[in-house]
């Protein structure tokens, strides 16, 4: 009877990455009108205002909520657990050649069959790149270096992409300092919390699109496109993430690049 309880929540309180997304705009427009009158208002308008904000806000929180606790708990447990698992360096000529070339010679890659791996990622801390052994069995030799090659392009672009984070903390912080002056102070919190989970699902889309590029860049676009259709064909949702746009947005900005190669 839980189970099935469990289920039923489940379906009804799963939102989808532009369900959430929607609801952060519609906050942080509210913020904004009527947000910035609230004292204005009359009561009856206060108090609709505060009943539909309340309802936004208490969908977007769980929301948004329930995927970054997702991503944390699955980080926690590749942590802990990671340990039982094999994990070994993985080099070849042609790797070390894109290191080369890429001028990336600090960069180390390994192969893991860790199950909470899902797919490769890059630890822009320590430059070391994680492709799991699933991968390495489902993909050619040439999709895996231009999967390496998109990895690499986030080692490369590391800098430039905290400064990016950093401009969006910025933003996030003077938007609400500027709000706690005309409005409520949980308006101007929740708002904060809107802008800077908007602000980072941009600057991360902008850093996928610029490391497919650079791969595209260094090794042609066929690898990064054949990559990027399979994920395609195995996935049911094509919508995107807070982290990765859709793939088929993806590939679309990649096949300009055919013709030039």
């Amino acid at each position: 009877m839980r189970g099935a309880l469990q289920a039923v929540s489940d379906y009804f309180l799963y939102l989808t990455f532009k369900v959430r997304r929607l609801l952060l705009r519609i906050l942080v427009v509210m913020a904004v009108v009527p947000g910035i009158f609230i004292f204005q208002l009359p009561p009856d308008m206060r108090l609709m205002f505060a009943y539909v904000y309340v309802s936004v806000m208490g969908l977007g929180l769980y929301s948004v909520a329930n995927v970054y606790a997702g991503s944390l708990i699955q980080l926690f447990c590749m942590t802990l657990f990671g340990r039982k698992y094999k994990t070994y360096e993985y080099s070849t000529p042609e790797t070390e050649h894109l290191k080369a070339k890429m001028g990336l010679p600090r960069v180390r890659v390994f192969v893991t069959n860790n199950p909470r791996v899902r797919s490769p990622f890059t630890d822009v801390i320590s430059q070391k790149v994680y492709l799991t052994t699933k991968w390495l069995d489902e993909f050619s030799e040439k999709d895996v270096q231009s999967t390496l090659g998109h990895e690499f392009g986030h080692a490369k672009t590391r800098l430039r992409f905290a400064l990016e984070a950093g401009g969006v903390v910025a933003v996030t912080l003077l938007t609400g300092f500027a709000l706690s002056f005309h409005t409520i102070p949980l308006v101007a919190e929740i708002t904060e919390f809107s802008v800077l989970v908007l602000g980072l699902t941009f600057v991360s889309w902008r850093n996928e699109r610029r490391a497919d590029m650079i791969s595209a860049t260094e090794l042609g676009p066929e690898g990064m496109i054949s990559v990027l259709e399979q994920l395609r064909s195995q996935t049911k949702r094509d919508e995107g993430s807070e982290t990765h746009p859709p793939l088929s947005d993806r590939i679309t900005r990649l096949l300009p690049l055919l013709d030039k190669s």
